[in-house]
């Protein structure tokens, strides 16, 4: 979940778009707004563009950090499992499926049940 300046907390999966701009007309003259894909725009408004500036950048690498974890979580997942098929060799293989013949209660234990 994203911290939007502590006002907004919302998934980084739903933002649509991230936008900047400046009112002259008040008293806080710079925004910055997200996008939902469901429709709400969340504005906060700054003092100066500086500032704003820089919690657009700070906001923009939590969204891509928090994209990006997700597609590194499941390529390692995918990595390990790579790596176990690799190092099991014919023979191992063999082995545990005579051990499945052997104990029938092992294919129980797969589905979750402990026999009781």
């Amino acid at each position: 979940m994203i911290d939007f300046e502590k006002y907004y907390t919302f998934p980084a999966s739903e933002v649509s778009c991230v936008s900047v701009g400046t009112d002259v007309d008040r008293d806080n003259p710079c925004w910055l707004r997200v996008d939902l894909k469901n429709g709400k725009a969340l504005t906060v408004y700054y003092r100066t563009g500086e500032a704003r500036d820089n919690a657009k950048r700070i906001l923009c690498n939590r969204i891509a950090h928090e994209l990006n974890a997700a597609d590194e979580q499941i390529l390692n997942k995918l990595y390990l499992i790579f790596n176990t098929v690799r190092r099991m060799d014919k023979r191992q293989l063999r082995i545990w499926q005579q051990l499945k013949q052997l104990l029938p209660s092992l294919g129980n234990l797969e589905d979750g049940n402990n026999g009781a």
